[in-house]
């Protein structure tokens, strides 16, 4: 069976992170699996080792592609852009997996409901979110993201570490993701004792983001103890995510809505504890206090005490690291979740 997944953008996100997974494990279920993106934003570093498997252009020069190849079946992945281009009788089955959680996107499967027989999306709140968009028009079945093996090495000392805890924020730099409430949450933390330092790991899709970002930091008092760490390659972030955790430190999110969550689930396999909201997918996988910390939504106060209270007590961290580990290595590694994920590709193409 061989299968093309399409998606917009290959940047340094979490989508692109499951796809390297499914291109490592799926041959494993006889699935020739190959990835296609619309824009290339700096993201080829993840599929480091598997270049001859992905390839970047232009919407016509995808159904060429398509039509040429011989696939069995194209998974889009968020990208509506295809369905004006994709009709015929020549073409293979059409699935769209819904990963994104903005708003935009989510605007459209009202009307891509209608298109498409079968919907996979990554947690069970996603699932409520897609299906009260398409109604009955489209089964939609929960398909969990997978955590590549480069995060699930053994957890190791490192021989070097910050010299302060560090309170760790990955991904794009946006709007959704909300990297204001996590300068925000930094301005109420260089006010109590003992601050951590603050890292930022992504990059901006508007360039313009990067003045305003910098602007908000300086008038909060916390450009000193900020760290913008831009593009880091994909390969690094492991190693990243192990400074974080033996600084005595953890990584936030504060976005606004989340499909999955990648970036925490991350953090968890690397046994980094974790700050997130309380909603949806967060809490299928982080229980307060036993998993990971959990704060009231948009609230810079009950972060900052969540990241004070976890700063303080290393034994709570030793307990979250463990905890939240065992989590992910029982429920997205690559041999628990990959046989689920072909289950479900080759009962469409049967």
């Amino acid at each position: 069976m061989k299968t093309l997944f399409v998606y917009k953008y290959l940047s340094l996100g979490g989508v692109e992170s499951v796809l390297r997974t499914r291109l490592r494990h799926l041959p494993t279920f006889g699935i020739d699996a190959r990835c296609w993106f619309l824009q290339d934003l700096g993201g080829r570093s993840v599929f480091h080792g598997l270049d001859d498997l992905i390839q970047v252009g232009t919407v016509g020069e995808l159904m060429e592609c398509v039509r040429s190849e011989g696939f069995d079946l194209v998974t889009s992945i968020d990208t509506e852009e295809i369905l004006p281009c994709y009709t015929g009788d020549d073409l293979p089955r059409l699935v769209f997996e819904a990963h994104s959680a903005y708003g935009g996107t989510l605007e459209n499967w009202r009307i891509l409901g209608r298109k498409v027989t079968a919907v996979f999306v990554p947690s069970k709140h996603h699932a409520s979110v897609i299906g009260a968009l398409v109604g009955g028009q489209a089964t939609v079945r929960v398909v969990p993201n997978l955590v590549g093996n480069r995060f699930l090495g053994p957890v190791k000392k490192c021989e070097a570490r910050p010299p302060d805890p560090v309170l760790a924020w990955l991904g794009r730099i946006d709007e959704h993701k909300n990297w204001k409430l996590f300068i925000e949450i930094a301005s109420l933390l260089v006010q109590r004792p003992n601050p951590p330092e603050f890292w930022i790991v992504g990059g901006p899709v508007d360039p313009n983001v990067v003045g305003e970002l910098f602007e908000k930091a300086r008038r909060q008092h916390v450009l000193s103890r900020l760290r913008w760490l831009n593009r880091l390659s994909h390969q690094r972030i492991p190693a990243l995510l192990d400074l974080v955790r033996e600084s005595g430190g953890a990584t936030i999110s504060t976005s606004k809505a989340e499909s999955f969550g990648m970036t925490i689930v991350e953090a968890m396999a690397r046994a980094c504890p974790v700050i997130v909201p309380r909603q949806g997918p967060f809490t299928e996988f982080v229980e307060d206090r036993k998993t990971g910390i959990l704060y009231t939504p948009g609230s810079d106060v009950s972060a900052a005490d969540g990241v004070t209270e976890l700063l303080a007590d290393p034994a709570l961290q030793a307990r979250l690291s463990r905890a939240g580990r065992d989590v992910v290595l029982e429920r997205f590694s690559p041999e628990a979740g990959t046989a689920l994920v072909a289950k479900e590709l080759a009962a469409l193409f049967n």
